[in-house]
């Protein structure tokens, strides 16, 4: 992105299971679908959407490989989006049923 053009952010899912970077929006109750303009803005949306979830794993920034060298700004200023931590989800009718969600923020190009 040149430094013309507007950036926007938004709280993503991600699929850690392929190579390709698939994103999608998060379906959780009460989490913004939205595009923010301000990285303040979006990392309070961020941090309110992971108390959502029934637990949150955060990202080890600053202490664990692949991120022991760097901090979540970084990540999101060198590449399209940056790993925030895991969501987990507790199936209702089967509790020992858990699912772990990736999420974080993807910048994208305003226009």
């Amino acid at each position: 992105m040149s430094a013309n053009e507007r950036i926007g952010y938004m709280i993503v899912i991600k699929d850690p299971s392929t190579d390709a970077y698939s994103y999608g929006v998060p379906n959780v109750d009460d989490a913004p679908t939205a595009l923010y303009l301000s990285l303040g803005d979006a990392k309070r949306a961020l941090q309110a959407t992971a108390t959502r979830f029934d637990s949150f794993i955060p990202v080890a920034y600053g202490q664990a490989y692949p991120y022991e060298k760097t901090t979540f700004e970084q990540q999101l200023a060198a590449n399209p989006f940056a790993m925030y931590g895991w969501g987990i989800i507790v199936d209702e009718e089967d509790t020992d049923e858990h699912v772990r969600v990736g999420f974080g923020l993807l910048k994208v190009m305003v226009s």
